[in-house]
C-alpha cells in the first residue's frame, strides 16, 4: 500500500467506523479518520494525502461545501463524497463537484479494494 495517508471525513459515528475498519482491511496502514472539516484541513496540511472521503454529514459544515474545499486543498490526492442516501438535488451538487467518485452508502457492508484511489475504491457486495 502506498504511505499516504487516507481521510475518511465523516460526522456520523458507525459510518466512519464502517469505512475506517473496510480501509484497514484492504491494506491501508494510514487512515486517519475525523468527524469535522476543520480537523481534515488540518490534516491535509501535515501528512501526504492520497485519498480523502467526504461524508455528506459532518460536524461542522455540509460535506457538500467540504468536498470541494478539500479538493482545492489537495488537489493531487482524489476525493470521493459518500451520503447515506440519495436525491436527484444532491446528486447533481456532488456531480458538479466533480469528485473522483460519489459512493451511496447502503445496508450491505461494502469491501474497500487494495487499489484505492488509483481506481474504483468500491466494490460493492452482492446481495
Amino acid at each position: 500500500m502506498p504511505s499516504a495517508a487516507v481521510i475518511v471525513a465523516c460526522g456520523n459515528v458507525a459510518r466512519r467506523e464502517s469505512l475506517v475498519r473496510a480501509l484497514s482491511v484492504a491494506g491501508w496502514e494510514t487512515v486517519l479518520p475525523v468527524s469535522s472539516m476543520s480537523e481534515a484541513v488540518s490534516l491535509v496540511r501535515n501528512a501526504p494525502i492520497a485519498c480523502v472521503i467526504v461524508d455528506a454529514e459532518l460536524a461542522d459544515i455540509p460535506g457538500l461545501k467540504a468536498a470541494g474545499i478539500l479538493r482545492d486543498l489537495c488537489p493531487h490526492a482524489k476525493i470521493i463524497f459518500t451520503a447515506p442516501g440519495n436525491t436527484r438535488d444532491l446528486e447533481v451538487e456532488v456531480r458538479a463537484l466533480d469528485v473522483f467518485y460519489y459512493y451511496i452508502m447502503v445496508i450491505h457492508l461494502t469491501q474497500v479494494s487494495s487499489s484505492c484511489c488509483g481506481g474504483c475504491l468500491w466494490n460493492p457486495l452482492q446481495p
